[in-house]
């Protein structure tokens, strides 16, 4: 499953392999939906997700730290991670970001299925606070625990 980032595809395969690992670790979840259902995600369903999300929270990382060279990112990360009050800021940071993002999709979504007059599929971008939370969780996890040279490559790639 490629997702196309930066055209290199030595860069997009890394992308794409850090985007499993994310959502395998993240494994399969249950949601309450914006009406208050249950929405369940496999971990299939997360990749799909992370895709979409992935390079918006990468960035977002790079410019919460106001880091100029990709070679910092991961440093900088492993760095406010290993302090409890600012971990807990970058996690409340990214998964506000994850909410805001599936909330523009849901709107998105809906918009479309206005003009088809088919059902809006807002049931993908479904997640709740603890579901993204986890997610990043599993995001900083994995990215902090990469080689550096993955880790610089795989920004560089949600730049572009």
């Amino acid at each position: 499953m490629g997702f196309g980032f930066g055209g290199a595809s030595v860069a997009s395969k890394l992308v794409d392999d850090f985007f499993k690992v994310v959502a395998n670790k993240t494994g399969a979840m249950v949601c309450e939906g914006d009406e208050g259902q249950t929405v369940q995600f496999d971990p299939v369903t997360i990749l799909s997700l992370i895709s979409t999300i992935g390079p918006i929270l990468i960035n977002f990382v790079k410019k919460c730290r106001r880091i100029d060279n990709d070679q910092e990112v991961q440093r900088s990360v492993s760095e406010h991670n290993s302090d409890a009050k600012l971990s807990s800021k970058q996690r409340n940071a990214g998964a506000s970001k994850i909410l805001a993002e599936c909330r523009r999709l849901r709107g998105e979504e809906r918009r479309k299925a206005k003009k088809t007059g088919l059902p809006a599929d807002v049931g993908r971008y479904q997640i709740d606070t603890p579901a993204a939370l986890r997610i990043v969780d599993h995001g900083i996890g994995t990215f902090t625990t990469l080689p550096a040279a993955k880790a610089t490559a795989i920004v560089a790639a949600c730049k572009e």
